[in-house]
């Protein structure tokens, strides 16, 4: 099972017809069938009872309406709230780097991107040799020092 054939699924219970879903998802209707093929024997289940070309939903194509319904909508909260996420970038330098050669760089970055939650720490002697060399994992960007 794919979140595809869920998707599928849900347009053919929509339009009860699965010309019409391929239409919608503008997709070929052989492959909406091959979609509701694979459901059915990957569950060993009868998703929709064909009479005269015409769909209905059978008990086990109710059930996984419901539920693709709702794993359907967890993705798209999944997704809103990981699109959405603040990014954070860390970096630290020692004073002769960052003075140099990282802070000219920073500041154009700054422009470019200003959505981008910063630090910039000055580190220097023995601050910078006991600051991790992996990164922050507090973060979610990328971290690292120079």
């Amino acid at each position: 099972m794919t979140i595809r054939y869920l998707e599928i699924f849900v347009e053919v219970c929509k339009y009860m017809n699965m010309s019409r879903a391929a239409q919608s998802l503008m997709i070929s209707q052989s492959s909406v069938s091959q979609a509701v093929k694979a459901l059915e024997k990957e569950y060993n289940v009868l998703l929709f009872e064909r009479l005269n070309h015409n769909l209905y939903l059978t008990a086990a194509g109710e059930k996984m309406l419901y539920l693709a319904t709702q794993v359907l909508k967890s993705i798209g909260r999944l997704n809103s709230a990981m699109h959405n996420a603040p990014v954070s970038l860390n970096i630290g330098s020692c004073n002769t780097v960052g003075a140099s050669f990282l802070y000219p760089l920073l500041a154009e970055f700054k422009k470019l991107s200003p959505d981008i939650d910063k630090q910039y720490p000055n580190l220097n002697g023995e601050n910078f040799k006991q600051q991790p060399r992996s990164g922050n994992s507090s973060g979610n960007g990328a971290a690292g020092f120079f």
